[in-house]
């Protein structure tokens, strides 16, 4: 899948990213899905709320521990995917290992 990413200033600061596809992309997505057993990449475009506080935490965290601050960036993303029903299947165990592997690396910058 293609994917453009864009910063936006949203009212809320509750939602760190989110992710946006074209009506008539994903509408031809579902059909084809439906139809032919098959799915057409969409363009996804990843909205990053620049308002988050979360955004602004990795961006911090990026000049201490930049691997670290990657794979939030990356968590951030799948949760965006995930929200909206775009997350694998074959790439949900992977997440939930990685998240695990995130929190435990955030609670041991806490000791």
């Amino acid at each position: 899948d293609k994917i453009e990413i864009e910063a936006k200033s949203l009212s809320s600061a509750n939602i760190p990213s989110f992710i946006m596809i074209k009506e008539e992309e994903r509408r031809l997505k579902d059909y084809m899905q439906f139809t032919q057993n098959t799915t057409l990449p969409a363009t996804q475009t990843l909205v990053i709320n620049t308002n988050s506080k979360i955004v602004d935490k990795i961006y911090s965290l990026n000049k201490l521990k930049p691997d670290l601050a990657k794979r939030l960036a990356q968590e951030v993303y799948d949760k965006a995917l995930l929200s909206q029903k775009e997350l694998k299947p074959q790439d949900f165990a992977a997440y939930i290992s990685k998240s695990t592997q995130n929190l435990e690396e955030l609670l041991d910058l806490i000791n």
